[in-house]
C-alpha cells in the first residue's frame, strides 16, 4: 500500500510544474477590451526568482542523484547486513525527499506567479 501511495505521490509531483505552467500562457484573440497580440509583461522580479529557482532545482537534482548513487553503493556493499540495508533505504528516502522539494519549489513558484498575474 505504501508503495502505491508513494508512486502516485511521485507521479503527481512530477506533473505539478507542467500543470502550473499551463496556466501561465496568455489567452489569444480578443479578450475584453484588449487587442489581439497583447501579452502580459514580465517583471525583473519574476525573471530573477525564476533564475534562482532554476539554479536551486539543478543543484538539488545533482545532489539527489549523488545520494541515490551513494545509496545504491551502500545497497550493493551491505552483504545482507540489516543495519546497512536500512541505512541505504533511509538514504534513498532522503534523496526522494530532496527531489520532491526541488520539483515542488519549481511548481509553487510557477503557480504563485500565475496567480499573481490574474
Amino acid at each position: 500500500m505504501k508503495k502505491i501511495i508513494l508512486a502516485l505521490l511521485f507521479v503527481g509531483v512530477l506533473v505539478l510544474p507542467f500543470a502550473a505552467s499551463a496556466a501561465l500562457t496568455p489567452p489569444t484573440g480578443n479578450v475584453g477590451s484588449a487587442s489581439a497580440g497583447t501579452s502580459i509583461p514580465t517583471t525583473d522580479v519574476e525573471n530573477t526568482v525564476n533564475a534562482l529557482t532554476n539554479w536551486f532545482f539543478a543543484l538539488f537534482l545533482i545532489v539527489a542523484v549523488w545520494f541515490l548513487i551513494l545509496a545504491g553503493f551502500h545497497f550493493v556493499t551491505a552483504n545482507g547486513d540489516t543495519e546497512a540495508v536500512n541505512k541505504a533505504r533511509s538514504e534513498v528516502m532522503y534523496a526522494a525527499i530532496g527531489i520532491l522539494i526541488a520539483v515542488l519549489s519549481k511548481g509553487i513558484v510557477s503557480l504563485a506567479f500565475g496567480l499573481a498575474k490574474q
